[in-house]
Order: structure tokens, then C-alpha cells, then sequence
């Protein structure tokens, strides 16, 4: 299943891969930010906890032996500066932030699918985000090339953010791509 952030995007691309294919189960894996301060760019974690934006639980999986075992909290919109991911840090103590997991987690349970929540660090808790940037990718997560380039020529001063954001989620979806090998053995 290919899809791009948001929470209208993980429900559809679901509920598409259900009808066609019937699975028994489905792994979330994609990019998240950190709220947690330990957690670092590029490192890959299972979320067995999905929690509300006032720190409440959602939905509790148990890692299932993969390891890292972390809190998720979704969000409807990104998240682009560190007082605002301090802010929900402090309110929820999740690990992580996204716009996706809940909503899969719903669909999931609706659906009687089992699933697993596994996600890359495309930014860490202290890592401001280019404003804007998720407007960069469209429904299925793939680049917008105009998109970028009229992004690129209007906020000029943003490409050196933009570059280490696409190098620090390049590494993030690596070790995403290594763990899902590791557990598929």
C-alpha cells in the first residue's frame, strides 16, 4: 500500500487494498517526527501505543517481538516548529507524531484487519520543518516536480532545510526498508 500523508489518504489507499486484495493484515510504515528528544533522524520504530492529542489512549498493540515498542500521537497537520512538538510532547509524552496512525488503526479495527505501525524519523523534536513542505507530495507521497520548483523560486532561502529534510527521511525510510526485511524472514 503506497500513500501519502494525511489521514483521508491512509483511509482510502486502506479501504482500496482491502477490497482487491483481502489481507489478513497490513503494516503502516512511513515517515514520522519526533517528539521524544532521544529519538534521533533516521532510526525506524515499531508503535505498539497510539495516543489522542490530549496524551489518551487510542489503540495499544504489543510489539510482537520486533523491538522498539513506541507512543505515537496523530495529528491532523504537520507539526513545523519545535515549540509546537515540545508543546505536544508535554502534553501526550508520545515518542512520535504523524497524521496517519490513528486513522489506519480505526480502519483496521472496523475492517478486522491486524496491524503494525512501523515509522522512519524524517525530524527529530528539536528539527524545524520547511514550512509548507508537505503541500511538496501528493496523495500516493511522491514528489510534486512543479510543485517543487514554484516552492524552490518562491522561498529560496528554504532549500537548504528542504535538502536535509529529503536526506534525513531518505536514511529514516532506509532503516524502514531494513526492519520490514528483517521481520518478513
Amino acid at each position: 500500500m503506497v500513500c501519502g500523508p494525511g489521514q483521508d489518504a491512509v483511509e482510502e489507499q486502506l479501504r482500496q487494498l482491502a477490497t482487491e486484495k483481502s489481507p489478513s493484515g497490513v503494516i503502516l510504515a512511513g515517515l514520522a517526527g519526533g517528539l521524544n528528544p532521544t529519538i534521533l533522524a533516521g532510526e525506524a520504530h515499531w508503535i505498539d501505543e497510539i495516543l489522542d492529542e490530549e496524551g489518551h489512549q487510542i489503540a495499544q498493540k504489543p510489539s510482537n517481538g520486533h523491538g522498539t515498542g513506541r507512543s505515537i500521537c496523530t495529528v491532523p497537520n504537520a507539526l513545523e516548529t519545535v515549540s509546537a512538538k515540545t508543546s505536544l510532547y508535554r502534553a501526550t509524552e508520545a515518542d512520535l507524531v504523524d497524521m496517519e496512525s490513528r486513522r489506519f488503526v480505526e480502519v483496521c479495527q472496523e475492517l478486522g484487519l491486524d496491524w503494525d505501525i512501523l515509522r522512519g524519523i524524517s525530524d527529530e523534536a528539536t528539527h524545524e520543518l520547511p514550512a509548507g513542505s508537505l503541500n511538496l507530495v501528493d496523495a500516493n507521497g511522491r514528489a510534486k516536480p512543479l510543485s517543487v520548483l514554484g516552492y524552490l523560486a518562491r522561498n529560496p532561502l528554504r532549500i537548504a532545510g528542504l535538502i536535509r529534510l529529503a536526506r534525513r527521511s531518505s536514511r529514516a525510510m532506509k532503516q524502514v526498508a531494513n526492519e520490514l526485511n528483517r521481520v518478513s524472514r
